[in-house]
C-alpha cells in the first residue's frame, strides 16, 4: 500500500480516538442517560408501532420491487430492439 493511504488511515483512526475524549464526550453520556430517563414517562404514552418496520423494512422492499422492475424494463426493451443487417461493401 501507499504510504500516504497509511497515514491517513492512521490519522482517521487517531482522530477517531482523541477527539471523544477531547470534546469530553463520556461525560455527555452521563447526561444523555438522564434525559432519557426525563423522556420515559411521555415515551409510555405513544400508541405501540414498530418503527423497524414502518421506515426501513417497507421501504427497502418498495425499493428493491422498483429495481428488479426496472431492470426487468431494461432487459425487456433491449430484447426488442432489432439489429440492422449491414452488408460489407468492397474497397
Amino acid at each position: 500500500m501507499n504510504r500516504a493511504v497509511l497515514f491517513a488511515v492512521l490519522a482517521i483512526g487517531l482522530g477517531l480516538v482523541v477527539v471523544p475524549l477531547a470534546i469530553s464526550m463520556p461525560g455527555k453520556a452521563a447526561d444523555g442517560e438522564q434525559m432519557m430517563k426525563d423522556f420515559d414517562p411521555i415515551m409510555q404514552r405513544l400508541p405501540p408501532f414498530n418503527l423497524m418496520a414502518w421506515f426501513f423494512v417497507i421501504p427497502g422492499l418498495a425499493l428493491a420491487l422498483a429495481a428488479g422492475l426496472y431492470s426487468d424494463h431494461r432487459a425487456r426493451a433491449s430484447e426488442s430492439v432489432t439489429p440492422h443487417h449491414a452488408t460489407p461493401t468492397p474497397a
